[in-house]
């Protein structure tokens, strides 16, 4: 009982630990403090901006992957910045192969997703326009003003001001009556956010660098924040609200237990997980299997000793025969008084126990020239015959623990 629950603790420790390992894999590193990202709180950051979107009920999130992995339908995605094109050779047009190839952006809008993109200048709007190779986008123009005061005009709304660089747009579908309108009463009236139809999908244009919506600058104009969410809810609903990490540098390449559990490689690895718990199962539970049974001798022992023997006698190897007698008489009596063999001299003088006259027979016996025929050979294991007779103990003393004396054969016996 008590190994059974050794085993079982043991496996159970081998699973926690790689349950461990698996959830360690999978916890998302630390941000990095870059300008724009949603995760940093610096004052060039974007996190109070994320934090109010979350606060209202979006389904926001961040997307520090490659675009090759987005899926369009029901997905806004906001880009602060124009994505650029990862080292390498490019694709063909209109085929990206690699996950990175910022063509994914393209393909994202004509699955049904949506874009809100902010303008830091027209020549963001280029970079864009030769990203999104589409006659719809190259046709918007964007005309660059510097910092002004600027009153923002929203249906149903107060009027929203602020300071700040903008991008009149033109020959572009106004967004939710987002108009950017001067003082006076003759004062310019220009379209800050419009939308573009691409494919299925809608890329909203804002004529706002991502400046205008940092960390530093909502505290003091929180009209901005009130803009953003007037954009996205102008958008329509949406399943979910990502901010895009991926063109401000902040790529996160999958890790080793994402590429193992990937699509392509998830029945491999699974094969792997299974094929580690049933070894760990096995290893813990290791016991006594059925070994096949032994198999049965068609002779028995001693025939086959007469067999070997006749072979020798027939082929003239006395010597042979000589040895094997001497060898288990030695064999036999150690056995009996429980010792170990360390040699015929050291066995004999072991056995003598100091009586010349029997170490002396002995030796004529054991160290003797080797028989040169059968009634030599004959003659040595009557010999040895009676010396083994005179080394086995007595009646009387066969309870005894002490080693009897050997009794030197007498002089009648060969």
């Amino acid at each position: 009982m008590r190994a059974t629950l050794a085993r079982i603790a043991g496996v159970g420790g081998a699973g926690l630990l790689v349950v461990v390992v698996i959830l360690l894999a999978l916890l998302p590193g630390p941000g990095e403090e870059r300008a724009g990202s949603a995760h940093s709180t610096a004052p060039d950051g974007w996190r109070a901006l994320y934090l109010l979107c979350e606060r209202l009920g979006f389904p926001v999130g961040v997307w520090d992957e490659a675009p090759g992995a987005l899926r369009g339908a029901g997905t806004v995605l906001v880009l602060s910045e124009a994505p650029a094109r990862p080292p390498g050779p490019a694709s063909a047009a209109g085929e990206p192969r690699r996950a990175r190839d910022p063509e994914h952006y393209a393909r994202f809008l004509e699955e049904g997703g949506k874009i809100l993109f902010l303008l830091g200048g027209p020549r963001a709007l280029e970079e864009l326009a030769g990203l999104v190779e589409r006659p719809e986008l190259a046709a918007v123009r964007g005309d660059s003003r510097p910092t002004q005061r600027l009153v923002l005009a929203l249906p149903g709304d107060a009027p929203l001001e602020f300071e700040a660089p903008c991008v009149a747009l033109a020959a572009l579908e106004e967004l939710a009556g987002a108009r950017l309108m001067g003082e006076g009463s003759d004062a310019e009236r220009i379209t800050l956010a419009g939308r573009v139809a691409l494919g299925a999908g809608t890329l909203v244009l804002v004529g706002l660098g991502r400046g205008a919506f940092e960390n530093g600058a909502l505290p003091d104009s929180p009209d901005r924040a009130l803009l953003f969410v007037r954009l996205l809810e102008a958008l329509g609903p949406c399943e979910r609200l990502l901010f895009d990490q991926h063109a401000l540098g902040a790529f996160v390449p999958p890790s080793r237990l994402e590429l193992l559990f990937s699509p392509a490689l998830r029945p491999t690895s699974l094969h792997l997980v299974a094929w580690c718990a049933l070894f760990l199962v096995a290893l813990a539970w290791v016991g006594p299997f059925a070994r096949d049974p032994e198999p049965l001798i068609a002779v028995a022992p001693l025939a086959r000793a007469r067999g070997h023997g006749g072979l020798l006698a027939r082929a003239g190897r006395h010597d042979l025969l000589a040895a094997l007698l001497r060898r288990g008489l030695l064999e036999r009596w150690n056995a009996r008084s429980g010792t170990r063999t360390r040699g015929v001299e050291a066995d004999l003088a072991r056995l003598a126990r100091g009586d010349a006259t029997w170490l002396r027979r002995a030796r004529a016996l054991f160290l003797g020239p080797p028989p040169r025929d059968a009634e030599e050979l004959a003659g040595l294991a009557r010999g040895l015959a009676a010396l083994e007779r005179a080394l086995q103990p007595s009646a009387s003393s066969s309870s005894s623990t002490a080693v009897p004396r050997p009794r030197p054969p007498s002089p009648s016996e060969p």
